[in-house]
């Protein structure tokens, strides 16, 4: 009953629709008689007539074919040349050549759980087309879906995987062992994208809320013109560090704080245009570690982490010092009175004073090597929080004993900063006014006789 097929020709595959009764795929394969023409029918009427699903052939014979288990228009195509798939139930194909080449591809399965197109090569091992809703999206919706400045897909699942080294052999490269690609870590977020000028680069901006609706993490990713794909890691904005000066208006934020397992939004925006997703996020099901001990162990770290910001902005305030009292004896520098020598000087002995408080804070920059100094507030906290995220379970009486040490020393740390700005940096500002530094330049008015 199916017209155009050469007899004798081998049957590689039969796939019986999942939507219609009476309906299946069959694909050919008769390149063994030096025939490379693509073979793949489809029958609605339980193989009373059939029609050609694939007649372009530039595709080459073929091997498998697999149907969307959610869009019956999506369809994938394994032939001698490749991967191709068609939104349009086969009237048109197109091949598929993001990270996959151009390898015989003999058997296509879709997980129904994960919605991962599985690739079964010869020669080239299993390949993992990771999560092709927004390949649905496009066969249910039409390519229109691709016109929208910003259109979030929906988002898999993401785990807070713990990463560790597997059993047995650890050596160097060199060894020559085959190591898969893991999935990338962290929430894999699609999106289509319409830039405004196509051919420059451009960008999009990413906020991350959770369930309160708060904004927790805001970064950039790059976008072009289609499909676009990046990783949230899982993470939060975490505190800058006293060691790390203010940012300019242009640094990314930083991240790097570890979440709670739960329901998050990320929200695409590009100028007005805007759209979001929610991901569902779970902690790593081979962890033994419960929720409580997870969010007693998080808010431990915020204990920490908090008070840090008001250390971080300390010692700000100190670099700020030693930048103003620098601009001022530039204002100064050409003055001979004695006002403006007093103030000259114990400028220079405020500066001082304000350097050792901020080394204090921070370890001095010029040494070299790896420093721990226990009198360094940095070097505390560092240590604090690396001694409790090595640890599982819920925060030990060691653990919260360290953590009430470290804020006590925070607290010590900020004395003797406090009465420097109510004495020094007191008696310093009372020397400027009464030497009264010109902060502008008088001109006299130009012209020409």
């Amino acid at each position: 009953n199916i017209k155009g097929v050469p007899p004798t020709t081998w049957i590689t595959q039969i796939q019986a629709s999942q939507y219609n009764a009476g309906e299946a795929f069959v694909v050919f394969d008769n390149h063994r008689t030096n025939d490379w023409k693509p073979y793949v029918f489809r029958t609605k009427d339980f193989g009373k007539t059939w029609e050609s699903v694939v007649n372009d052939p530039k595709v080459g014979f073929c091997y498998a074919i697999v149907q969307d288990p959610q869009a019956p228009n999506l369809l994938f195509l394994g032939t001698e040349f490749g991967l191709y798939l068609s939104i349009d139930a086969g009237k048109s194909w197109t091949k598929w050549k993001q990270g996959y080449p151009t390898v015989p591809t003999m058997d296509l399965v879709i997980h129904p759980r994960d919605h991962d197109l599985a690739i079964a090569t010869f020669g080239r091992a299993m390949y993992i087309l990771d999560d092709i809703r927004p390949l649905r999206s496009i066969a249910k919706e039409g390519v229109s879906v691709l016109s929208k400045p910003v259109k979030v897909f929906p988002a898999p699942d993401a785990y807070m995987a713990i990463y560790r080294q597997p059993m047995g052999k650890h050596d160097f490269q060199t060894d020559n062992l085959f190591m898969g690609e893991n999935r990338p870590k962290g929430a894999m977020i699609s999106f289509a994208f319409t830039p405004k000028d196509k051919a420059k680069k451009d960008s999009v901006k990413v906020e991350v809320l959770d369930a309160s609706r708060k904004v927790i993490r805001t970064f950039k990713t790059p976008a072009k013109d289609g499909i676009n794909r990046f990783q949230w890691n899982l993470d939060q904005k975490s505190a800058r560090f006293p060691s790390v000066p203010k940012p300019k208006p242009d640094t990314p934020e930083r991240g790097g704080m570890d979440i709670l397992p739960g329901t998050y939004t990320v929200r695409v925006s590009y100028g007005e245009a805007k759209d979001s997703t929610s991901v569902v996020v779970k902690a790593d099901p081979r962890s033994p570690i419960t929720d409580a001990e997870r969010k007693a162990r998080y808010e431990m770290t915020l204990q920490l982490l908090k008070p840090l910001e008001v250390v971080t902005q300390a010692a700000d305030q100190l670099r700020s010092v030693n930048e103003t009292i620098e601009l001022t004896n530039k204002q100064l520098a050409d003055r001979e009175d004695e006002k403006a020598k007093n103030a000259i000087k114990l400028g220079k002995e405020t500066q001082d004073k304000a350097k050792k408080l901020l080394y204090t804070l921070v370890p001095e920059p010029n040494i070299q090597g790896i420093l721990r100094d226990p009198k360094v507030i940095t070097s505390v906290v560092g240590s604090a929080l690396n001694y409790l995220g090595a640890a599982e379970g819920m925060p030990s009486t060691t653990e919260q004993t360290v953590s009430k040490q470290t804020l006590e020393a925070i607290k010590k740390s900020l004395i003797p900063i406090n009465e420097f700005f109510e004495k020094e940096w007191a008696a310093y500002r009372k020397a400027v006014a009464e030497a009264d530094p010109k902060s502008f330049q008088d001109y006299k008015p130009l012209k020409i006789d």
